[in-house]
């Protein structure tokens, strides 16, 4: 047994070699490293600028849940009055304050893919300044309206000229 360690004592340890670096070495590596961190800060920065300018649709869309719960008379006002706040904030609110119904109908039209000068909407604009007018909108009705303030709020297009 003492010879086997006698042989052993001789062998020398292997040299190990260096470890690779997973940094880049090159300079074009480095810039392009860069260049990619930069453009993603700026992609996260406008995503999150987006997501912030667009907190009154989100505000909105809260506010018109509970629409189903409101006797026809409040809810109806409720989307107006809705409709109106977020297009004050979209919007100039010298431009959308004073509208009222057909051109308060035709400014929701303008900045929305859906048709708002219908019967219905009509009925609904009439509705909020006559109360018995409000009797003559039905259940289905009121749920088209509720669905065409939502889409409003989720689609319309602001164009800042």
């Amino acid at each position: 047994m003492s010879s086997n360690n006698s042989l052993l004592a001789s062998l020398i340890d292997p040299v190990l070699p260096e470890t690779i670096s997973m940094w880049p070495v090159t300079l074009g590596w480095k810039v392009l490293l860069l260049l990619g961190i930069l453009v993603a800060a700026y992609l996260l920065v406008k995503k999150i600028l987006l997501w912030r300018s667009n907190q009154y649709r989100r505000d909105a869309l809260k506010a018109l849940t509970n629409l189903d719960s409101l006797p026809t008379l409040q809810a109806l006002g409720l989307m107006n009055h809705t409709l109106k706040h977020a297009a004050c904030i979209a919007f100039s609110a010298e431009k959308v304050a004073s509208l009222h119904h057909a051109p308060w109908l035709d400014f929701l039209n303008q900045t929305s893919p859906n048709e708002f000068v219908t019967p219905v909407t009509q009925q609904w604009q009439a509705a909020l300044y006559d109360p018995r007018a409000c009797k003559t909108i039905s259940a289905n009705e009121r749920q088209q309206l509720a669905e065409l303030a939502r889409c409003w709020l989720k689609q319309h297009e602001v164009n800042h000229d």
